[in-house]
């Protein structure tokens, strides 16, 4: 009899951008698929594919509420309880947190918890651009996830998915995991067929894009001064910022800003794109000064349409950008590194193409999807 599989996700959106390729070779390998997800506008997509879909309304990052989260957890346990998954795969902090209790109780045979990334609460112990009180706030939250984290993840039933040996690290200081509970598969992969270089950039000038959301702790701010640097040396180069604002994130930054740096001529924001085909297509140059990363799929699909990478030294960034070699890895927070790294990439055309075909060639070698999915599905086995 085949084994139910369970998805447990934020949203529906991300699902299909992260986790639908993965529940498809899930399919083929003999698994009936289903996935739990706040629906937006997917619906109709991943039931395409006979994914069985289960509506979250309770389970949303954002929420502080006790009566909603003690909703949310019902919710999953009624999923859980009337579905009977063989094995649960939940991904990011929440839903592991939330899922993998709610597994425990429904005595769910095996629970798979992939943590994309530590967020956050593990960026940096302090960020100088909150007040005390967020950083406290930030502090104690830390602490409490911790301790559930470690009561959580050290099942003998379960195994936790880390996309960089970094965080991995970060949980075993706090005490979080068992290292026989932690495994290391890089990334969730990204389809080189579809995500190619282009043989010939017919945009001119140089164009670096951005891709995120719009957070102080993706280095926004960083770059922000970067390129005002840039500007008095390279008037012509271009920067796109696709993403949006996120306002469940106590580091978002306010669409103000972001309207007032393109008023400046500093940026050309392009807000939300599902499709971030064509912008890689016109596109010279990928920059991430995230202050911590799981392994952003930006760098990645960027990566796999050949183009050189600069990113900051962190946890998930030094994953794919190899520095010197497919790019430059910065200091955190190094404005004036930051500024001299993508002036060197501007002014060197061969260099950017010789750095690009390194680039995908570590994701045709390491990171293409049908090398991960194959390591997950070990997994469930």
């Amino acid at each position: 009899m085949p084994q139910k599989l369970l998805f447990v996700t934020a949203n529906d959106q991300y699902f299909c951008s992260h986790r639908l390729s993965l529940a498809i070779a899930a399919q083929k390998a003999g698994f009936i698929v289903a996935v739990a997800t706040q629906i937006n506008h997917h619906k109709n997509l991943i039931e395409a594919y006979g994914i069985k879909i289960f509506n979250l309304r309770f389970l949303h990052r954002s929420s502080m509420q006790p009566l909603k989260e003690i909703a949310a957890l019902y919710e999953l346990f009624t999923i859980y309880r009337d579905f009977k998954p063989n094995i649960v795969h939940h991904v990011a902090m929440k839903p592991v947190m939330y899922g993998a209790l709610m597994a425990k109780c429904c005595r769910v045979p095996k629970t798979i918890n992939a943590l994309t990334g530590l967020g956050y609460l593990f960026t940096s112990a302090n960020n100088t651009k909150q007040s005390f009180m967020q950083n406290y706030k930030r502090k104690i939250i830390r602490y409490i996830v911790c301790k559930l984290f470690a009561y959580l993840l050290n099942d003998k039933n379960s195994k936790t998915i880390f996309q960089n040996p970094d965080d991995i690290q970060t949980l075993l200081h706090h005490g979080c995991i068992n290292v026989k509970q932690a495994v290391l598969i890089r990334g969730s992969g990204v389809d080189p067929t579809i995500f190619r270089p282009v043989a010939f950039k017919t945009t001119f000038p140089v164009h670096c894009i951005f891709a995120a959301r719009m957070l102080w702790d993706k280095g926004v701010g960083e770059l922000i001064e970067a390129i005002r640097i840039i500007k008095q040396h390279n008037k012509d180069a271009q920067f796109y910022f696709y993403g949006t604002p996120d306002l469940a994130n106590p580091a978002s930054i306010p669409e103000s800003s972001l309207i007032a740096w393109q008023k400046q001529g500093l940026i050309v924001w392009q807000g939300y794109q599902a499709d971030m085909i064509n912008a890689y297509k016109d596109a010279h140059i990928a920059i991430l000064p995230s202050y911590r990363e799981g392994l952003p799929k930006f760098l990645l699909e960027a990566a796999s349409c050949g183009l050189p990478l600069i990113a900051t030294d962190v946890a998930g960034c030094r994953e794919i950008v190899h520095d010197g070699k497919n790019g430059f890895l910065v200091p955190l927070q190094d404005v004036n590194t930051l500024a001299e790294k993508i002036l060197i990439l501007i002014n060197n055309e061969a260099l950017r193409i010789s750095m690009g075909q390194h680039s995908r060639w570590l994701v045709e070698t390491q990171f293409a999807d049908t090398i991960i999915h194959k390591t997950i599905l070990e997994l469930y086995l």
